[in-house]
């Protein structure tokens, strides 16, 4: 992706498309892109990001992971919320989140 203009434009653009992260892949490091942070998606993305020797891209429609399974027990434990959402925008550091939404029109 690249985005023209000075960078306090850029940044503007970004924040409106939904990309956060390191966003910098300067050590050209190889890129692995993840569509979708479901379950599988947030593990992948977790343990690539943890050795260091990839660029990690995830994509989804939210901006967050939401623990299902651990829902019923934040009902009861009020700390417990904080644990079951996990913001993508804090999720990688060598990578980037994009949120996007897409709008499909399927012809029949």
């Amino acid at each position: 992706m690249c985005i023209k203009g000075p960078q306090k434009d850029r940044d503007k653009e970004e924040k409106k498309m939904g990309i956060s992260g390191s966003q910098q892949n300067s050590e050209k490091k190889p890129v692995v892109l993840i569509v979708g942070g479901g379950y599988g998606g947030v593990q992948c993305a977790k343990s690539l990001d943890k050795t260091g020797r990839f660029f990690t891209v995830l994509v989804d429609r939210k901006s967050y992971f939401l623990h299902n399974v651990a829902a019923l027990r934040a009902t009861i434990e009020q700390d417990f919320v904080q644990k079951i959402v996990v913001p993508y925008d804090r999720l990688l550091k060598n990578g980037l989140y994009i949120r996007i939404l897409l709008k499909l029109n399927i012809l029949n």
